[in-house]
């Protein structure tokens, strides 16, 4: 867990005083989109906090938890560590809003962003909406608006861009594919891109190099874990709209990976209010199988 570092006074005043609701981040966007103003939203939750309060703050144990479920492994090179967490404070410094678990979550490992981020000099007293705005947005149409007859980028490891498509009347342009979190391969053998390339650093690099925007204010929804702040931090740079939606994508392709995506454990079918195409049923026997298969392929 982290240590060392808690949700202040101070940050809870913040909190309170940056606080906006989904309906405010619905209405900057709506405002970004039609003057094609560039933006970035991004999200922080618990592996974000870990990567930010790494090394001195964070428990060995927890860190590598954290990049093990992200690329399978945490044999990483110093350099690299520390080359995430510069890419995660570049990306927050320059966000326009920033989503976070409530600073008085009693849970210290969620609720320690606002204190995290001062630390690293990386906030830049911007509005903080809820880290489930994605969720928020889309449940009461907010997104849907946004998204409607645009003409959008992705970057995702869900293989659902004729679905977007035909759901929110949109075209997708650009999609950049990565590898899926490794703690979800057994889970989702559908709609899931097939890729052999790690994530980190290959294709981040690759990503980072090629991301095209075609026009100011053209939208990206973005879904990459915590490399993809850093993504949504370039999209903003060459004028882009970027949106981390994160797990919505998964919630889209019908597959587990919130608890906010069902009731129960993962072997129940996602809700219908969260996804766009039906989900089908895996057996454990295929998931175990499938995860064996991942695991000795790491």
């Amino acid at each position: 867990m982290i240590t060392g570092i808690e949700a202040s006074p101070d940050s809870l005043r913040l909190y309170k005083e940056k606080s906006i609701q989904y309906e405010d981040v619905f209405n900057i966007l709506s405002k970004c989109i039609k003057e094609k103003k560039a933006f970035s939203l991004v999200r922080l939750g618990d592996g974000e906090n870990c990567i930010l309060a790494y090394p001195e703050y964070v428990e060995e144990k927890q860190y590598d938890w954290v990049i093990s479920r992200a690329f399978g492994h945490s044999k990483f090179s110093q350099n690299d560590y520390i080359d995430m967490q510069e890419k995660l404070k570049v990306s927050t410094k320059s966000a326009d809003i920033i989503g976070i678990y409530p600073a008085n979550n009693p849970n210290t490992l969620l609720g320690t962003s606002i204190s995290l981020m001062e630390l690293r000099n990386c906030y830049n007293q911007q509005p903080l909406s809820t880290a489930w705005v994605n969720y928020d947005l889309y449940e009461n149409n907010k997104l849907s608006e946004l998204l409607a007859n645009q003409s959008i980028g992705i970057i995702s490891c869900r293989d659902i861009g004729k679905d977007l498509e035909r759901a929110f009347h949109l075209k997708v342009s650009h999609f950049y594919s990565i590898a899926e979190e490794a703690q979800y391969h057994a889970r989702s053998l559908e709609k899931t891109i097939k890729t052999t390339m790690p994530h980190y650093p290959d294709r981040f690099q690759e990503i980072g190099e090629t991301i095209q925007i075609d026009f100011p204010g053209q939208i990206y929804l973005v879904g990459a874990g915590h490399l993809g702040k850093y993504y949504c931090h370039i999209i903003k740079k060459q004028g882009g709209i970027a949106l981390d939606v994160g797990s919505l994508f998964d919630s889209w392709a019908g597959i587990y990976t919130r608890t906010c995506h069902g009731k129960g454990d993962p072997e129940q079918v996602i809700l219908p209010k969260w996804r766009l195409i039906k989900a089908k049923k895996i057996s454990p026997l295929t998931r175990l199988i499938t995860g064996l298969k991942n695991i000795f392929s790491t």
